[in-house]
Formats: structure tokens, C-alpha cells, sequence
């Protein structure tokens, strides 16, 4: 290939050599030119994925700068609906055309990835800008993702390995196991290198590795997990990954104390439609470092690979400046619309969507329950014999799901599978805080218990002064579609609609809970640091309703 025009001619064959194995081969037939509108040209950010549609009738513009220390640049078109095909061009000088590009890949029907380096045809031009357009053959709008991401040098300047979209989950012990999970790109899959020393990302210098523990092909990713264990408590672990192209930053994260040490978390849900909102939360989780995020479901809207893939780059903007991992419990919600694989295939969890964890010893139990399935059954077996055998020695008990038992948006069905099983069985073991989403909506009850005489509401009344009473939160407001907040009853303590997480301090006398409101304000908040957990960052914007900031839950 020249960097000139490119006419469709009736055989023509391109071959892009590519340093990670993107290989393109085209025998095509005469191509029609079709007609083309000058649009503007919208600038594209690193690693940030852009929808929009397209028809036969335009092409739609973008343009990226690459800088002078990239190695590559990745461009990746992905069509949101299977029966749906868009192109993409790529030109330094200008825009492309239909006819005057530097790189097409004529891929029929499915995703389209161009990788331009030092082996590309033509070479990479560190510094310059990149031209790229989306175009249909299409009569109607044909909706698309687009992102173009930098390959850099990782932070020691070295080749970088061929992963991405990282994220730690914890389903076991989290004071002495973690699964680091990633995208693998390409070639075989790499090794985590990991040490209580930060050794940068020198692998050889790392004392541990482990290879993947299991791999699976989900959602047009390789997911790749890797199960460490036997890990030191309340340590930070520092690790690198590396694979036959190179190795990645270095990153790390926290593992839990075993004694009652006090911690941070978040808690939120529903993120599916709105990216800027869900961006500015995540941003935000980066700032406050919580030892953890429990997501309460519903991260996307169809459970597609699109989705999913736009998801999990925004997530990686939970990640710190230096490098911290917050690891994340997540939550089947019903948007997870393909079953419990959806979780458990991008985030190793189990199979089922549920299970429990202890933190600072016997400070917190966790509960993730799956609000997907039946609240009965098994679930509810497994739920009966767990809190038997710890609620008498936990100081505080905490539950997560999807579903809301009692929304506060008119429009949404009443929780009837989760009341009748779980809020008796909350009630019974003392159960202090529990996490919904789903609604769209903000509320906090006042601590209630389940209850159908005189002076109830819906199945429950105020309880304040009962040891064993429940508070409910949340109601999902990561960046979905807000809600008004319109169906309150006598025991709902505040109730909003904008959108917001919960940030949540566990002490041994007591949980405070805060309402931290996302928006554009977020860039000018400041940061938490790893020993200051505790700290209201500057300009962070905190809900205040008329019961109080705080939401204090007092320890059994």
C-alpha cells in the first residue's frame, strides 16, 4: 500500500502487517462509489469509545492526535446490532474518502480492527493526526462504536503487553485471594507478576507469578483470570502482566485486614445508558479509594458486546493515578439479560451470581445475592445456613441485589419474591443495611421490619429503637436513565432522583453512609489517598436531605 488514492479496483488485495498478527486479505469485486457529505470532524480521546449511526448517503468524521512517544494506534469499529455492517478508513493526510484512505478493511458484517505501528503499511507517524471516518452501504442507519486507543510505552518506558479493560474481583477470602482479569488482545495469554514490593514493571524482579487460572471467549473478548491466593492481609500487591508483546503497567491493590479495622466502600447501580454520568461516578470511586465497589447490577442496557465493552474501558477510570485497582463485587441485575454467564464469564464470580465475604475479620459479612432468580430455593437455603452460622458473630451484616423489595418509582413492581423470603430472614438475623438499584431513584428507609398489622405500609413498619431492624438504600442512579422519586411511604426517611452512589465507612461502633452526587463537578474534586480513607475530599458533592448527610446504622 501507497498513502495515496485508492481506487476499488475489480481484484485487489491488501496486506497489512501488524505487530499484533491483524492480518487483512481482501479479493473483492468492483466496489460502487457512492457519494459523499463533508461533515465536521469531532475529536476522539484516547481509549474512549464514541456511538453514533451511519447510512449509505455520508460518512461520519473523527479525528486523533497521536503523541510522540505512542508505538501504535489501535482503531476499533464494532456494529451494535448483528444485522447491521459499517466501515471504517483511515487516512494521515486529510480525511478519507470511499476511495482515497490508507487503511480499510473490508470485513463483511463483522467488527473491524486496524493497528497502525512500526510493521503497518504505511508506518506510524508519531505526533500526527489521524483521520478516520464511518461509512454504510446501508439504506438505513446503521449504529456503531467507535474508539481509538494509543499503544504506549508502559510506565518504565518498555514495549507494553497486549491486554487491556483490567479489573479485580474478590469472590473468595478478600484478605488473603484476589482474580486479577483482563482483556488478552492477542497471542497467548500473559502471566501476573506480582510482589508486596513495587518493582515497577520489571518483571524478573517480581517475587511471585501465576499463569491464567481460566480463560473464556465472552462478549468478543478473551477474558482471561488469574486466582491468586495466599496473600497477605491489610497488604498492598503490586503486579505486572506479561506476554509475548510486552509487559503492561504496573497497577496494584489492597487486600483486606483480619482484624476489626475500619474501611470504605462504595455502593451503587443501573449505569446501563449514559456514559458521561457513569465516566463522572467512576472518576469519582478513583478519588475516594474505597477498599471496594459493590455494583448492584445492571451495568448495560442490551448485554451485548458493544455495551460491554464500552463498560469496561469507563471502568478502567476507576483505576487511581498511581496505578490502584478497586476491586469490584459485582451483581447480576435484570438487565444482564443473558443469565448468570453474563457475571460470571467477565467477572470469574460463581456460577450462581451469589456468595458472601467477611471483611476485617468478623467487622462486615457482605452478602451479593442474585435478585435474577428465584429469592427461594437454593438461594434461600444457601441464605438460611450462612447467616446461621455468622450473624451472632458479625458486628455488622450487609446485603446487595438488584431488585428494590419496595421502590420508591410508582412504575416499577413491588418485590414480592424478595420480601417474602429474604426481609423475614434480614429480620431474623439482624441483617443492619441492605443495597438496591434497579429504579433509577434515590431513598433511605428508616430502620423498618417486616410487618402486616396495624401501622404498616406495604409490608413493613418503623422500627427504630429494634436492634434487629433493616435499613434499605440506593435504587440504581450510576448513570441510567433517572426516575422520579413519587412512591413514598411513611417509613422512607429521603428519597431524590439525580445521579448519586453510596460511600459507606464501616467502624466497629457503627456504618456512616453518604450520598455522593455525580456530576460535572467531579473534575474539581480532590483525592483521598491510601491512608486517608475516611477524608471528605475537597468539593465533593454530598446529598443533604432534611434527615441528615449521614445515615448513621448503628452496630448490633
Amino acid at each position: 500500500m501507497d498513502g495515496g488514492t485508492h481506487a476499488p479496483q475489480p481484484h485487489l488485495t491488501i496486506s497489512t502487517h501488524m505487530k499484533r498478527s491483524h492480518f487483512l486479505t481482501i479479493s473483492a469485486a468492483v466496489f460502487t462509489l457512492l457519494s459523499v457529505n463533508v461533515s465536521a470532524q469531532t475529536p476522539l480521546n484516547n481509549g474512549i469509545s464514541v456511538r453514533d449511526a451511519v447510512n449509505k448517503s455520508r460518512l461520519v468524521h473523527y479525528t486523533i492526535q497521536v503523541p510522540e512517544n505512542a508505538e501504535g494506534l489501535e482503531v476499533s469499529l464494532a456494529n451494535v446490532k448483528p444485522d447491521q455492517d459499517t466501515d471504517l478508513y483511515i487516512r494521515k493526510d486529510g480525511k478519507p474518502t470511499r476511495d482515497h484512505w490508507d487503511f480499510r478493511p473490508f470485513v463483511q458484517g463483522a467488527n473491524e480492527l486496524v493497528t497502525i505501528d512500526a510493521n503497518s503499511d504505511p508506518k506510524l507517524v508519531p505526533g500526527a493526526t489521524y483521520h478516520i471516518a464511518v461509512g454504510s452501504q446501508l439504506d438505513k442507519k446503521a449504529e456503531y462504536s467507535l474508539r481509538a486507543a494509543f499503544i504506549l510505552p508502559n510506565s518504565d518506558g518498555g514495549t507494553p503487553s497486549a491486554t487491556r479493560r483490567y479489573r479485580i474481583t474478590w469472590v473468595n477470602d478478600p484478605a488473603t485471594t484476589a482474580t486479577v482479569a483482563w482483556e488478552q488482545i492477542s497471542g497467548e495469554a500473559g502471566t501476573v507478576y506480582y510482589d508486596t514490593q513495587d518493582h515497577g514493571t520489571d518483571a524478573s524482579k517480581y517475587t511471585f507469578k501465576k499463569s491464567v487460572d481460566r480463560e473464556i471467549k465472552h462478549f468478543d473478548m478473551r477474558n482471561c483470570f488469574v486466582r491468586l491466593e495466599k496473600l497477605q492481609p491489610d497488604t498492598k500487591y503490586y503486579f505486572v502482566i506479561q506476554d509475548q508483546s510486552g509487559t503492561s503497567n504496573r497497577y496494584y491493590f489492597q487486600t483486606a485486614a483480619t482484624e476489626q479495622k475500619p474501611f470504605s466502600f462504595c455502593a451503587g447501580g443501573d449505569s446501563r445508558n449514559f456514559r458521561e454520568p457513569r465516566q463522572q461516578a467512576n472518576r469519582l470511586v478513583s478519588k475516594l479509594r474505597p477498599l471496594f465497589v459493590a455494583f448492584t447490577g445492571d451495568m448495560i442496557n442490551q448485554d451485548i458486546s458493544v455495551e460491554w465493552h464500552e463498560w469496561l474501558d469507563d471502568w478502567q477510570q476507576t483505576i487511581t493515578h498511581d496505578g490502584r485497582i478497586i476491586p469490584i463485587l459485582p451483581h447480576r441485575g435484570n438487565h444482564e439479560r443473558n443469565g448468570n454467564s453474563t457475571i460470571y464469564n467477565l467477572f470469574d464470580t460463581t456460577p450462581d451470581n451469589y456468595y458472601a465475604l467477611n471483611f476485617s475479620r468478623d467487622l462486615m459479612r457482605f452478602y451479593v445475592l442474585n435478585s435474577e432468580i428465584s429469592a427461594g430455593g437454593e438461594q434461600l437455603d444457601w441464605l438460611q445456613t450462612d447467616l446461621r452460622s455468622h450473624s451472632s458473630k458479625t458486628r455488622h451484616l450487609v446485603a446487595g441485589y438488584h431488585k428494590p423489595m419496595r421502590p420508591v418509582v410508582a412504575a416499577k413492581k413491588e418485590g414480592t419474591d424478595e420480601y417474602d423470603h429474604w426481609a423475614p430472614l434480614f429480620y431474623l438475623h439482624g441483617v443492619d443495611l441492605v443495597f438496591e438499584s434497579d429504579s433509577h431513584a434515590v431513598k433511605r428507609t428508616k430502620p423498618v421490619r417486616p410487618f402486616n398489622g396495624e401501622g404498616s405500609t406495604e409490608g413493613f413498619i418503623e422500627s427504630s429503637n429494634d436492634p434487629k431492624a433493616t435499613v434499605y438504600t440506593g435504587e440504581g442512579c450510576w448513570g441510567a436513565p433517572l426516575r422520579a422519586a413519587q412512591d413514598l411511604k411513611p417509613w422512607i426517611a429521603a428519597a431524590g432522583t439525580f445521579n448519586s452512589f453510596d460511600w459507606t465507612h464501616v467502624h466497629k461502633d457503627r456504618i456512616e453512609l453518604r450520598t455522593v452526587k455525580v456530576s460535572a463537578k467531579e473534575a474539581k474534586v480532590g483525592q483521598n489517598t491510601d491512608e486517608t480513607p475516611f477524608n471528605i475530599p475537597a468539593n465533593l458533592e454530598l446529598w443533604e436531605p432534611e434527615s441528615g448527610t449521614v445515615l448513621t446504622v448503628p452496630g448490633d
